[in-house]
């Protein structure tokens, strides 16, 4: 019962458009085969999912089409700087929260969006109450900005399971070598978890017991 007063708190704060926006689908995005190889193993208890950066929403359905969980998104639908390099990416902006709507619709009662920063979105979710019990990362990808995405997210939600995208993205125009990757392992090396990658896909393994093999 206290869970769900939670959401539906959460859901009034808030709330969808009224009316579906007038603008058509779009599937762009990113979500590899190696995320739902990994992934989809994790959903089938979940019942809260917490996704940090949604983009156009394609592993929001994916969490909506592989669990019963409600979904809360948490994304500025602004974009992030490397969106900006693109020209495809860039058109999208402008319109990019209502063709996130428009592509969720039919999950609406599912779905929570929250349009808000990363840190700021997810002591929304905290101050409601809710409490996810999985954690999916995918904002900015600086080291910093994903440093502190999982650091606020395991301080706010210490029963969550953490899990990323972007294992391997680096920035090398703007020389940013270090990026997701050393992050997620700089944040475990401080509690004393263990991240496992697959490719793009990572996973923070808060007790060890992960296969040696895919061990970082």
């Amino acid at each position: 019962k206290d869970t769900l007063m939670s959401l539906e708190s959460l859901k009034n704060a808030f709330p969808w458009p009224d009316t579906m926006p007038k603008l058509s689908p779009d599937s762009h995005g990113w979500f590899s085969k190696h995320n739902i190889e990994m992934f989809k193993p994790l959903l089938k208890d979940k019942t809260i999912i917490l996704e940090v950066g949604s983009w156009l929403g394609l592993s929001a359905r994916f969490w909506l089409q592989n669990s019963s969980a409600t979904v809360v998104c948490v994304d500025t639908w602004q974009g992030s700087e490397e969106h900006f390099t693109d020209n495809e990416w860039s058109s999208k902006i402008p319109t990019l929260f209502e063709t996130f709507c428009v592509n969720q619709w039919q999950w609406r009662d599912h779905l929570i969006p929250i349009k808000n920063t990363s840190i700021e979105g997810m002591k929304r979710v905290a101050e409601h109450g809710v409490e996810p019990d999985l954690i999916y990362i995918d904002a900015s990808h600086s080291y910093e900005d994903v440093l502190a995405d999982i650091t606020t997210a395991d301080a706010l939600f210490p029963n969550a399971q953490i899990i990323g995208d972007d294992w391997n993205w680096k920035n090398l125009t703007r020389n940013m070598e270090k990026t997701v990757q050393a992050a997620v392992i700089d944040f475990c090396q401080t509690k004393n978890y263990t991240p496992v990658a697959n490719h793009w896909a990572w996973i923070i393994e808060k007790n060890p017991a992960a296969n040696p093999e895919t061990q970082i």
